[in-house]
């Protein structure tokens, strides 16, 4: 579930920056939150630490956190924190799932 509330935050917060017109890094937040919910909804209809959606949303979590520097926005500062805030929360989501060890 928590996958799915940062897939959709990540789709929708260009627009809290006001950022209206679409270019590659506001594409890239539409289809990685896209595929991050879509694996989301995936690793709830098969079992909340269903291991292939784990590795998807764990590989989105850190495609997302890197974003900023490939796409050339780290310079903004609100959209740098929103961005790592989402990729981290995604990367916790997965570690949460990590088998215990004995």
């Amino acid at each position: 579930m928590i996958a799915v509330a940062a897939g959709a935050w990540y789709i929708m917060s260009p627009a809290a920056f006001g950022m209206i017109a679409w270019d590659t890094s506001l594409w890239n937040n539409a289809v990685a939150g896209g595929l991050v919910i879509v694996a989301g909804i995936a690793g709830l209809a098969w079992g909340r630490c269903f291991s292939p959606t784990r590795w998807i949303i764990g590989a989105l979590g850190a495609w997302i956190t890197i974003s900023p520097w490939i796409f050339g926005y780290a310079d903004d500062w609100d959209r740098l924190l929103n961005t790592l805030a989402v990729g981290v929360v995604l990367l916790f989501a997965v570690a949460r799932c990590a088998p215990a060890r004995s």
